[in-house]
């Protein structure tokens, strides 16, 4: 809201310590359980990978995902 109200983009954003440190467990935790089971893992930038789902159909792109097919990697150039 601040850094609405005062037109600061680069303003710094409340954090609040245990939320975060739950978020980062489960995301370690989905990108380390993928990794094991061969499958791809990374991160994406939300907007591409709405893009992705979007352009290719959250059906399709979970089930390339499942087979262990690329999912990130369906789109090299942005």
């Amino acid at each position: 809201r601040l850094s609405v109200e005062r037109r600061e983009p680069m303003m710094d954003i409340e954090n609040h310590e245990l939320p975060r440190l739950l978020a980062d467990s489960i995301q370690l935790g989905l990108l380390r359980g993928t990794r094991t089971l061969g499958m791809e893992a990374g991160f994406l930038a939300l907007p591409r990978a709405l893009w992705l789902l979007l352009e290719y159909g959250v059906e399709e792109c979970a089930n390339r995902w499942l087979r262990q097919e690329p999912f990130f990697g369906l789109r090299k150039e942005w």
